[in-house]
């Protein structure tokens, strides 16, 4: 968990990777519904290289449980009173992502956006650019 301390990383794009998608899901709610929001997408999420991070109030008996069930997700926890902004912020000192994406555990998910989403950040990176001018330039 982070130390809320102020603390703040300068975050620079890999130069020659695809960019890395973090995706924070948020919530201070039933533990059940951020378990079935989570388990809709995280087969998906691994599928597409997508880094999930799980933000949730210290005081709530699922962060555990969460951790547990989704291996492939990190869950951090803030302050048993975290506001949602408090918690995205929590999540996003977290991300080792060259693009985020923010979603409260309350929200319905559908897997085609965040397809579309990371092949667009793929498109958009330098690496994709430099792969397209070599493309370009032919054989040597």
């Amino acid at each position: 968990m982070g130390d809320g301390g102020g603390h703040r990383a300068t975050r620079i794009p890999r130069r020659g990777a695809l960019p890395l998608v973090s995706l924070v899901i948020v919530g201070r709610g039933d533990w059940q519904l951020a378990h079935s929001r989570v388990a809709s997408i995280v087969d998906e999420c691994v599928r597409l290289r997508v880094e999930i991070v799980l933000a949730r109030p210290a005081a709530s008996p699922d962060a555990d449980m969460l951790a547990r069930t989704f291996p492939a997700a990190t869950v951090v926890e803030a302050a048993p009173d975290a506001s949602l902004g408090e918690l995205r912020a929590v999540g996003m000192r977290e991300v080792s992502g060259d693009v985020v994406m923010f979603l409260n555990d309350s929200d319905a998910l559908d897997t085609a956006w965040l397809a579309a989403l990371t092949r667009q950040a793929e498109r958009e990176s330098p690496a994709s650019s430099e792969v397209a001018a070599s493309q370009l330039a032919g054989p040597r």
